[in-house]
């Protein structure tokens, strides 16, 4: 059974084993009115208001109407009550039942103990931080989850879920903007894995520097936290929306980048939007800056509908990684009226500084304007040479800390130089001028960063050893003083990059390299001007995987010239190099994008289109759909681009060749057809059909507007605009209002309409939490409480259970250690002189001469001086309470280096488990010996067992599993030894 855990406990001197499942009790799906357990909330609530009442100087802090359901249980807690406390999200103000006080009340001092009327664990953890800012160390708070101690086997199975380790409850920033503001800076949702937004920050420091009243806002990172805190504590770990769509657990990893053009995912997090838009509203900042990448361009777009449908005054810019182009420029925002193109220190202080005295800036270097004169050309925004007197981002508008993932993972990003100094591979939009900082200006960043607690770091940039001497000169920097800190970061192929050099980045600390091959034919690699020869490609990845490092790789095929002997000479150098190469990181078919050579000199590499180029590049601006264009000498559309790509991805897959989360998606897509630009299985037919433009469809007239479909997207047409072509070309009229749905076009009008009615005192209704319909149906039958944690056992555990103990006796049961089945750690941080490493449901403190955690260590943890916690925060502060001033970073190295056992794998997470230069053996599973080698988990059958895996490849041997996850590899032996039991051993 997965995710079992096995305690070891202790009662009256005997010492016994238990196996169950750890649980958390979700308060929103006992006593929310959505909650179907209605025959069980009576008595619970009878038995928690008892219990309230046994407090003596009882206060009650309250945000929702919880609390008057209670009361009108037990009416005596009216009168028990010495204080209501409430708070300005309160929307209890209007009862006058009750007489409420605010929560900034001058003496809380006569009140003992503080009761949290709250079921809405976001709510519950501000609250809990906004009370301990306030009273002092000897007054209690008391949350409703105390009902699952005082009435445990009273409370309903179903309300019970999965314990999960998390770095909760941590504080998450209100939604508040600033008045008389001159900018206000903002961050939509998503950017991946909760990353720090080093962009934005460069950004914010520009307007520290400009004489502009500005507040930088990160929305992204409150909507992370908050969405975590309620999937994980309200919803037992799983999202369902409305549609029946099942959210993946984290939508902001980069592999979910899709889920954020769906219209039902933002209409699930429209109460965000709308409680922002009315905050944008009432404080009335003169200029709303967004920063614009893929993943957030739907969530932005209907945030501006809403704030200019109440604050029509409002001046929208945009900027950001989306914002590279002057030629997609408005047309693919259509919403804004100014936009920084490129890098935006130098220009966006001038522009808002004119905007802000009421001027209408026209024709700006780096700025794209409504007011500019189409007969001048765009003229590119100057760029900051050296980048050294740029200052680096501190992330000062909330602080370091709350930029950290749901499970404890920080990767931090940085920047030590921008743009691509090759800048000549002719599939690649991205050729920007190649500037890099100086070895002491970056890894002062670094070392300030790592004060702060950060300690893996990746490189947020195209081209890092564009100079490989200056990238040496970093790595010199970062040994010389000694920084415990762990790398990642893309590089290109370089001849220059041989084993000293990538000998002296292990030693800096980099733990994984990508590579940007993209070609692996020599006739591909000439095609792409790559630089370089198959030869340099092997070499490179020997030195890399010989100096330690893991590497991933790139592959773009399907480009202008290529040949299917290419693909298979391709597919050839990568199987010779498998011992080399960690995984595959991302492999696409070729995309016609704008800005790169293919674009802008489609005739000089044969590139055709089906339709006349002029009114493809005017109606797809980005990229040009794979159905709509092919290339001849030899001929390639989408659909042999498509037969290639599924020639190379079986291929791998019968050789083993280890797959990244990434590549995986993106292979899902091409495969499934998701991707119109990737390419496509009936190219020409899907061609016949688009030769037209399709037409736009009117759906309705709504207070004034006249609503119309034209593709994907709905317009909300003002009944005086008569030219409707912008639909086609994006070039949005002013008033007109745009969105992926006709539901949320109607919300905007109305709630415009109503904000006006209110003057300007509309309250934010938000949408309700949705119950999981089919909650994961267990055959756990019975909860009991364990040494303050709470552990749920099937009758088959239970029976054993009782064999140890009574429930008279459950209180004082000792459990001295636990352990999940199939454990895998994942290293989360550094703190002091530990390692925190992370499993599904606790941290662990681990020495830094300890080089790796197994699951071996787990039953005599303190022999190796681990230690376990169950929250985040209390696992850094033992690290750093038992660590010295000065951390032993030479000794680490040392360790790291020298090491058989390193923890190289740990920083990658549960795909790079038991990275050993050696085999070693995890585990035994029937048939099955489990071996970890080179960062691959291998299940071996035992007839092999002799076999040394350093002198032999025996991947192709019949019956070998080979992958890059443990849990993967035994679920794989399993089915196998399934198979047998059916078929008979000679079909294994």
């Amino acid at each position: 059974m997965n995710n079992l855990n096995n305690l070891e406990c202790s009662l009256n001197g005997e010492v016994f084993n238990l196996q169950g499942q750890r649980k958390q009790l979700s308060l929103f799906n006992l006593f929310s009115d959505s909650s179907d357990m209605k025959s069980d909330k009576s008595a619970l609530m009878e038995k928690l208001s008892a219990y309230l009442l046994s407090l003596p100087n009882l206060a009650v802090y309250v945000r929702s109407d919880f609390w008057k359901r209670l009361v009108k249980v037990n009416d005596a807690l009216r009168t028990h009550t010495k204080l209501i406390l409430i708070d300005d999200l309160s929307d209890a103000d209007g009862d006058k039942a009750f007489e409420y006080i605010s929560l900034d009340v001058a003496t809380l001092d006569e009140v003992d103990n503080f009761f949290i009327a709250e079921i809405d664990y976001v709510h519950i953890f501000d609250m809990e931080f906004m009370l301990k800012d306030r009273i002092n160390s000897k007054q209690e708070i008391i949350t409703p989850n105390i009902i699952g101690k005082i009435a445990t086997d009273e409370i309903p199975l179903s309300a019970w879920t999965a314990f999960q380790r998390t770095i909760y409850p941590i504080r998450v920033p209100h939604i508040e903007i600033e008045d008389n503001l001159d900018v206000l800076l903002f961050d939509c949702p998503s950017r991946n894995l909760a990353l720090m937004p080093n962009g934005l920050a460069y950004v914010h420091n520009a307007l520290k520097k400009a004489n502009v009243k500005h507040q930088t806002f990160d929305l992204d990172i409150v909507v992370y936290h908050q969405y975590h805190i309620n999937r994980i504590f309200n919803l037992g770990g799983k999202v369902v929306l409305e549609s029946g769509y099942e959210l993946p657990e984290d939508p902001w990893q980069s592999q979910n980048y899709d889920v954020w053009a769906r219209p039902d995912v933002i209409d699930y997090f429209e109460p965000f939007i709308q409680q922002a838009a009315y905050q944008i509203a009432r404080h009335k900042p003169k200029i709303l800056a967004l920063s614009i990448q893929a993943c957030n361009e739907q969530f932005t777009a209907r945030l501006i509908n809403r704030v200019k449908a109440l604050f029509p005054e409002i001046k929208i810019l945009l900027g950001g990684y989306s914002c590279n182009s002057a030629d997609i420029g408005f047309r693919a925002f259509p919403d804004a009226d100014y936009m920084c193109i490129g890098e935006a220190d130098l220009s966006v202080g001038p522009l808002v500084e004119a905007v802000t005295k009421g001027e209408r800036p026209a024709n700006m270097p780096g700025v794209l304007s409504r007011d500019d004169d189409p007969e001048i050309p765009f003229i590119p925004a100057p760029m900051c040479h050296n980048i050294d007197v740029l200052d680096f981002p501190k992330y000062e508008w909330f602080g370091i800390d709350i930029y950290i993932n749901f499970n404890g993972y920080r990767l931090t990003p940085v920047i030590a130089s921008r743009g691509c100094r090759w800048a000549r591979c002719t599939f690649c939009a991205e050729r920007f001028y190649w500037r890099i900082r100086s070895p002491k200006n970056f890894v002062d960043e670094l070392e300030w960063l790592a004060k702060q607690g950060c300690h893996l770091f990746m490189f947020n940039e195209s081209d890092l050893n564009g100079n490989p001497t200056m990238l040496m000169d970093i790595c010199d920097e970062i040994i010389r003083r000694e920084l415990n800190v762990l790398l990642t970061g893309q590089l290109r192929i370089h001849k220059r990059c041989d084993d000293n050099f990538f000998k002296k980045l292990k030693q800096a600390g980099f733990a994984t390299l990508r590579f940007g091959i993209d070609a692996f034919s020599e006739n591909a690699l000439r095609l792409q001007k790559k630089g370089y020869t198959k030869d340099t490609i092997s070499k490179t990845l020997k030195a890399c995987h010989d100096a330690g490092i893991l590497s991933e790789i790139n592959w773009v095929i399907g480009v202008p010239g290529e040949t299917e002997e290419d693909i298979d000479e391709g597919i050839d150098l990568i199987l010779e190099n498998k011992q080399y190469i960690f995984r595959l990181a991302n492999i696409n078919p070729l995309i016609l994008a704008n800005g790169g050579v293919y674009w802008l000199e489609p005739e000089a590499h044969n590139i055709k289109f089906r339709l006349p180029k002029e009114e493809l590049y005017k109606r797809f601006f980005r990229a040009i759909p794979a159905h709509l264009w092919y290339s001849e000498e030899p001929y390639i559309d989408g659909s042999v681009r498509k037969r290639w790509f599924e020639k190379i991805v079986l291929r791998l897959h019968e050789e083993g060749f280890p797959i990244g989360d990434w590549a995986s998606r993106v292979i899902e897509d091409v495969l499934q057809n998701r991707d119109a630009n990737r390419g496509d299985d009936n190219a020409e037919m899907k061609a016949k059909e688009n030769l037209e433009l399709p037409e736009y469809e009117f759906k309705e007239d709504y207070k004034g507007y006249k609503i119309y479909q034209y593709t994907k997207r709905f317009y909300a047409v003002p009944v005086h605009v008569t030219e409707l072509d912008f639909m086609i070309y994006n070039e949005l009229p002013r008033g007109v209002l745009r969105d992926i749905t006709i539901e949320a076009l109607k919300s905007v009008i109305d709630t415009s309409q109503d904000w006006a009615d209110s003057r300007g005192q509309y309250k934010v209704v938000s949408k309700p939490h949705k119950l999981l319909s089919d909650q994961e149906k267990s055959n756990y039958e019975y909860v009991i409480k364990l040494d303050e944690n709470f552990y749920a056992f099937t009758n088959e555990q239970w029976i054993e259970v009782k064999k140890h103990l009574s429930l008279d006796e459950v209180d004082q049961v000792k459990v001295n250690s636990h352990y999940r089945d199939n454990w895998s750690g994942v290293l989360v941080t550094y703190a002091g002189e530990y390692k925190i490493i992370g499993c599904a449901d606790q941290y662990y403190t681990v020495p830094l001469d300890v080089p790796r955690m197994t699951a071996e260590m787990l039953p005599e943890m303190s022999n190796y001086g681990i230690s376990a916690f169950v929250t985040f925060n209390d696992a850094v502060d033992h690290a750093w309470s038992h660590s010295s001033s000065k951390i032993a970073s030479a000794l680490v190295r040392e360790t790291s280096e020298n090491s058989e056992e390193q923890n190289v794998g740990e920083n990658l997470g549960p795909a790079s488990e038991a990275f050993t230069s050696k085999p070693i053996l995890l585990e035994e599973k029937g048939d099955y010996h489990i071996i970890g080698y080179e960062g691959v988990i291998y299940g071996v059958p035992s007839q092999y067992s002799d076999v040394d895996l350093t002198e032999v490849d025996i991947i192709s041997w019949p019956g070998v599993i080979r992958d890059v996850s443990r849990d993967a590899v035994l679920d794989q032996v399993e089915e196998k030894q399934g198979m047998a039991m059916l078929y008979g051993q000679a079909q294994l």
